[in-house]
């Protein structure tokens, strides 16, 4: 059995959240990217007191262009939902039952949690369960983040308006309408695999290049690998191209696509050099042995960027986000952690990277704290959302932030697991 859980705070009361997530259960496709439409069906066993008793959500996927979901659970007064995907779905899923709760945080915020549950059985359960997980995780987080977009203006998220328009890509700042750090706890965002590759291709570059450039001039002859300037030559123009590449894995996923695109032709160029040196020049085993290992090495990353961008989506809001996520599990219970986490000064003391943490905010007003690092740096960070004894999330000023991002949100939380 496979769990996900996820929650977001919307600004909006309790029972306007409910409205349109329990009584108007059938129209999930008007605010959520997952469904591009949805009506509602019939059941032989309606729970009671539930408006709607089922939904057809049509996916647009072609594997699985349609799911009927029933609810099996519904509490008006507590304000929980659970339902199942009754069909559609494939053959080696047991059970596909999702779980919603709604807890007023006050007159006009609602704390949305959402726990998915997901069962398979046989061998094709084990291999596809990953390949169900991956998308499940990431549309939980949408469909959050749609939901709170939807409810607080009123219309659906921009990424559910170009799904639905097909118009063009989103832009670094559209993206950053939907991120926060506390929906992207636990995110994976579909451009990592991409980014991973591209940073092993760096590394590999710039240590084969210097190498070859420091030392290829030694070998060049006895192993009949061409001139002697020849490797050396070439080693400056990997190490060179190893430099890219670092660059380009931090880039925005417009130029970051495009940029991998002409990386897998020069790997491309690469192979088929390798395959012309081999023949012209007809080097020693040694030689051969190098060429040939560094050709290897040159097409298992190729075949990774090339996984890494196919994988990649423009509409993930969390494509030009970089996820840095530590959990560490203590026996102390939230009530007694809860206290030092919310210590700036302890804070200030703690972190490597820092000096000093002081409050500047006046009672009353929304936390602001000011950082200074061990370098003399200062910035400004505020305080985006408070629950008191459970998390906490921040935004940071980046305007003197000693590391380069275009935005930097943060999120601290104290949760009971035992």
């Amino acid at each position: 059995m496979s769990q996900l859980t996820s929650d977001i705070v919307i600004d909006a009361p309790a029972e306007q959240v409910w409205q349109v997530v329990a009584h108007r259960f059938d129209h999930i496709g008007d605010w959520a990217t997952a469904v591009p439409a949805s009506t509602s069906t019939v059941t032989a066993n309606p729970p009671v007191g539930a408006p709607v008793a089922a939904r057809v959500c049509h996916t647009g996927i072609r594997a699985v262009p349609q799911v009927t979901e029933t609810i099996i659970g519904y509490d008006e007064a507590l304000r929980t939902l659970t339902y199942e995907a009754m069909q559609g779905m494939p053959a080696f899923v047991s059970l596909a039952r999702n779980t919603w709760r709604f807890t007023p945080l006050d007159s006009t915020r609602t704390l949305v949690a959402f726990e998915a549950r997901l069962e398979v059985h046989g061998l094709l359960g084990r291999l596809g369960r990953r390949w169900l997980l991956v998308p499940a995780r990431r549309t939980g987080q949408y469909v959050l983040a749609d939901l709170k977009h939807y409810i607080e203006h009123g219309v659906p998220s921009p990424r559910k308006q170009r799904r639905a328009g097909r118009v063009v890509r989103p832009t670094v700042a559209d993206r950053a309408e939907v991120v926060d750090a506390v929906v992207a706890v636990g995110s994976r965002p579909s451009t990592r695999r991409l980014r991973a590759a591209l940073r092993a291709n760096a590394v590999f570059s710039m240590l084969s290049g210097a190498t070859l450039a420091g030392f290829g001039w030694l070998v060049a002859a006895p192993w009949r690998l061409g001139p002697a300037a020849l490797p050396s030559l070439l080693g400056l123009t990997v190490a060179g191209f190893g430099v890219l590449l670092a660059r380009l894995a931090v880039l925005p996923f417009g130029r970051l696509r495009g940029g991998t695109v002409a990386v897998l032709a020069a790997d491309l160029g690469w192979l088929a050099g390798s395959g012309v040196l081999l023949a012209a020049y007809q080097p020693a085993a040694p030689g051969v042995f190098a060429v040939a290992a560094v050709a290897v090495a040159v097409a298992v990353l190729a075949g990774w960027q090339l996984a890494g961008l196919a994988g990649a989506r423009g509409d993930d809001p969390f494509a030009d986000v970089e996820v840095v996520e530590a959990t560490e599990e203590l026996e102390d219970p939230p009530a007694a952690l809860w206290p030092l986490l919310t210590d700036h000064r302890l804070y200030g003391r703690l972190a490597l990277n820092l000096s000093t943490v002081e409050v500047t905010s006046q009672p009353g007003q929304p936390l602001r704290r000011r950082c200074t690092s061990t370098t003399g740096r200062h910035w400004e960070e505020t305080c985006a959302l408070w629950q008191d004894g459970h998390r906490f999330a921040v935004e940071v000023d980046i305007a003197n932030y000693p590391y380069r991002c275009l935005r930097c949100p943060g999120c601290g939380r104290s949760t009971r697991t035992r």
